[in-house]
């Protein structure tokens, strides 16, 4: 029969335990000259600026004459079409805003489309960003069938 290791006895009281526990044995402690050197950054130094800003009147323009252009044409609301147009319409503003070249920027599009019967409706959104680097931009349309509206998030990855 195979004898089993011996267990070390358990602390009895808490000044015990905490002896244990506070126990480094000295070569567990490295000498002032192994341990590195840590470099302090200055925010000034890193480059945190972008180097262009999103520039949300002409995205605004762009959102508003889109829901112009495809919204203002439908006949009537269609519930099974406006899955795809709520699509297309968040990625051709998301493809206009990409070609405004914003480097480091995550841009975010939500596009919202809807039946009119006078009925009201609010959009509310919330973000935790920087004000000095990230922005937004919504644009809306509404007529006797239909309503829409896009928003548009730059968020300027730091």
């Amino acid at each position: 029969m195979a004898e089993t290791p011996a267990t070390p006895n358990p602390p009895e009281t808490l000044q015990d335990m905490k002896e244990e526990l506070t126990a480094v044995p000295p070569e567990a402690i490295a000498p002032v000259e192994m341990v590195q050197k840590v470099k302090i950054v200055k925010h000034s130094e890193l480059p945190y600026a972008p180097p262009a800003r999103f520039q949300s009147g002409k995205v605004k323009d762009f959102i508003n004459k889109l829901l112009k252009e495809r919204l203002g044409s439908l006949p009537a609301y269609d519930f099974e079409a406006a899955p795809a147009l709520c699509r297309e319409l968040a990625d051709l503003v998301k493809y206009e805003i990409r070609d405004m070249n914003l480097p480091r920027y995550k841009i975010v599009v939500q596009s919202v489309i809807g039946e009119s019967k006078n009925q009201g409706f609010q959009f509310a959104s919330k973000s935790l960003w920087d004000p000095q680097t990230d922005d937004y931009s919504f644009g809306s349309f509404l007529n006797e069938h239909v309503f829409g509206v896009v928003g548009a998030w730059a968020l300027y990855l730091t």
